[in-house]
């Protein structure tokens, strides 16, 4: 639809509030649940975004039933990334950072077997969040640098953007 398309443009060009706007009236008019479920991927990292945490983890939880219900297993590992990823933005004392980047990296494999680069790029981006968090500068480079050559592969200039800043920052 037209409206997911602009709402996915706007959070690629990093309009947060404007892709919010336009994806959340576009979930409401999909017409199954694979679509819908789709729509609400660029939702939901838009509201990570700007750290809206009771409506993202609503939207989340919509969206792995919708996937589940699609049969669709990559976008429903997406989500499940999402919801892990978000653990240390939101209750970084309740799950341990070393547990959150095994639970990545399990994701990161599983992706890369389904294809989907731009969830690998994720993967490996939130791994090096959590490589930062920890202290491990080599970590944190490793990670960066694989999820700016999935980034790449994706096409996804969002998630090239943020890899690539993790980079520059790494070196």
């Amino acid at each position: 639809s037209r409206l997911g398309s602009a709402g996915r443009r706007a959070v690629e060009r990093g309009d947060a509030p404007a892709g919010i706007r336009l994806l959340t009236r576009a979930v409401s008019l999909a017409p199954t649940p694979g679509v819908s479920a789709s729509l609400r991927l660029p939702l939901c990292q838009a509201m990570n975004d700007v750290a809206d945490p009771t409506r993202f983890d609503a939207q989340v939880s919509a969206a792995i039933a919708e996937a589940t219900e699609a049969g669709d297993e990559r976008l429903r590992l997406r989500f499940e990334h999402l919801r892990i990823a978000s653990a240390l933005l939101y209750e970084p004392t309740a799950t341990p950072p070393e547990r959150v980047a095994d639970d990545l990296r399990s994701m990161a494999e599983a992706l890369e077997i389904l294809g989907d680069d731009e969830g690998v790029a994720e993967c490996h981006y939130q791994l090096a969040s959590v490589a930062w968090f920890l202290g491990d500068a080599a970590r944190f480079e490793e990670a960066a640098r694989r999820a700016l050559e999935h980034a790449i592969a994706s096409g996804n200039a969002r998630s090239i953007a943020r890899a690539a800043d993790y980079v520059i920052s790494a070196t």
